[in-house]
């Protein structure tokens, strides 16, 4: 049997798929970083953003994969995380030589540091 179809207000806009964990929005991409800045987790369409796959970069340094300019920063901004709800940004970073500059969003997970990217609004 078919489900009626709903539209989506701010009475059931907790229910759309947006929350659900595992997805990411696909104008940008993610990823997971351990304490020792390794790459653990990456989204699927990071190849787009990187020229990498994630099966490329997974159990890489990051070093390996970003810029060391861009490695440095990051690293600069993670010690200026406070709380658990804090998130540092950069804006315009040349992640990888040759590709679109990228804004990033860097915050803590657990024992992840997470990085999100997208592109760079100028």
């Amino acid at each position: 049997m078919n489900e009626p179809v709903q539209s989506v207000d701010l009475t059931n806009c907790d229910r759309e798929p947006i929350h659900i964990l595992g997805a990411v929005q696909p104008i940008g991409f993610l990823i997971a970083l351990t304490s020792d800045w390794m790459v653990a987790r990456a989204s699927a369409n990071v190849e787009t953003w990187l020229g990498k796959g994630p099966e490329e970069i997974l159990g890489k340094a990051l070093s390996e994969v970003f810029s060391a300019e861009s490695v440095h920063d990051l690293r600069n901004r993670t010690i200026m995380l406070r709380g658990p709800d804090s998130v540092e940004r950069l804006f315009g970073v040349e992640v990888v030589a040759g590709r679109p500059p990228l804004d990033l969003a860097l915050h803590l997970s657990g024992g992840s540091v997470v990085i999100e990217g997208e592109p760079s609004s100028g």
